[in-house]
C-alpha cells in the first residue's frame, strides 16, 4: 500500500530518527504512552530486548531530542519529548492503528536496506 502524504512526512521522520527496528519500537511505545515516564527496565521488558541494545537505542533518542532523560534521587527515567514538533511526529503513531505501523516499519525497513 503506497504512503500518503501524512505517512511519507511521518516515513521521513522515522529515516531521520529510528535508524533501527529497535528504536522504531521505541518510538511506537512512546506513541502509546506519551504522558508516562518509565524506567529502563521497564521498557526493556515490554519490548523484549537486551540492557545493552535497550540502553544503546535509547541514548541515540535522547541525544535527538526525541526522549527525555529525567533523573529523580537514584531513579533515571524516560519520556517522550514535550517539543511539539518532534511529539506530535510520535503521537500520530497513535492513530495509526497497529497493523498500518506495522506496514509503515517494513517500508521503512526495507527501504532503508535497498540504500545499502
Amino acid at each position: 500500500m503506497p504512503l500518503s502524504s501524512d505517512e511519507a512526512e511521518i516515513a521521513a521522520f522515522f529515516r531521520q530518527y529510528a535508524g533501527d527496528h529497535l528504536r522504531m519500537e521505541l518510538l511506537a511505545f512512546w506513541s502509546r504512552h506519551p504522558n508516562t515516564r518509565f524506567t529502563e527496565a521497564a521498557i526493556r521488558c515490554a519490548l523484549d530486548c537486551s540492557k545493552q541494545e535497550m540502553l544503546k537505542a535509547l541514548a541515540s533518542l535522547v541525544d535527538a531530542g526525541i526522549v527525555e532523560r529525567h533523573r529523580q534521587n537514584e531513579l533515571v527515567c524516560y519520556s517522550l519529548t514535550m517539543e511539539e514538533t518532534k511529539r506530535r511526529s510520535v503521537l500520530e503513531l497513535a492513530g495509526k492503528g497497529w497493523d498500518r505501523w506495522r506496514s509503515l516499519a517494513r517500508q521503512i525497513d526495507n527501504a532503508g536496506r535497498s540504500v545499502r
